[in-house]
């Protein structure tokens, strides 16, 4: 092999190594952007809500039937109180301060149905997956709730967001309010409240709650959950 073949080779197989390194460059930043921005994202929505999760003793039609009427006795006892709080803090603040009683009320129609299962109520931080209320569509990830258990609490469970309270609003709805469109819209960001928003026809905002959704549910730990400590 000649002398000027061999530097031919060289330089090419140069060129190959700094475009391949070059390629993994590109695409460790381009993940850790996605990471970054992805979390970011949903921490800020998260940031701004607080939700509610029942779970349900287990999957048969009794039990499920039973989550419901233990969700509809705690909405119904604050219902006054979560439509008319201020702010996310004092939402927090203000169950905390209820879980005795919260989970007293749950424990009571719980009984009065005839069951024997334990009732817990507590405020955790925990995996949900994507959700959608009316128009509003909140991204997979870790976010602070006010969490009943009925049982074994492996049945299929229920959540709403109780700050803003979307709780209140009824299910079979496709479309909110304004006053719940706009009380949503005051506590978020506005990029946050671009990405949540289904009635957004970018195709850009699109792309980026996918990217949100993927990587989060890429990354959570769907089992997992954190206490929120008690003051």
């Amino acid at each position: 092999m000649s002398d000027k073949l061999k530097k031919t080779l060289i330089g090419e197989a140069r060129i190959l190594l700094i475009s391949i390194g070059a390629g993994l460059v590109f695409t460790l930043l381009f993940a850790l952007i996605t990471m970054f921005y992805a979390a970011d994202a949903q921490a800020d929505v998260a940031a701004s809500i607080l939700r509610f999760h029942v779970l349900a003793h287990s999957d048969s039609y009794a039990d499920q039937e039973l989550k419901l009427l233990v969700r509809d006795a705690v909405l119904d006892e604050y219902h006054d109180v979560l439509t008319n709080v201020d702010n996310r803090v004092d939402s927090i603040t203000h169950l905390r301060d209820e879980l005795a009683n919260i989970e007293r009320i749950a424990a009571d129609v719980v009984a009065d149905a005839g069951y024997n299962h334990d009732v817990s109520a507590a405020l955790s931080n925990s995996f949900f997956p994507t959700r959608s209320y009316g128009e509003l569509r909140l991204p997979p990830g870790m976010y602070d709730a006010l969490t009943i258990r009925i049982g074994s609490a492996v049945g299929e469970n229920w959540w709403c967001v109780v700050f803003p309270p979307l709780c209140f609003v009824d299910e079979a709805q496709t479309e909110l309010s304004a006053a719940s469109r706009e009380q949503f819209a005051s506590v978020l960001s506005e990029s946050s409240y671009e990405l949540v928003s289904m009635n957004n026809s970018d195709n850009g905002v699109r792309v980026r709650f996918a990217v949100v959704e993927w990587w989060q549910n890429r990354s959570s730990d769907s089992d997992s959950e954190i206490f929120i400590a008690q003051n």
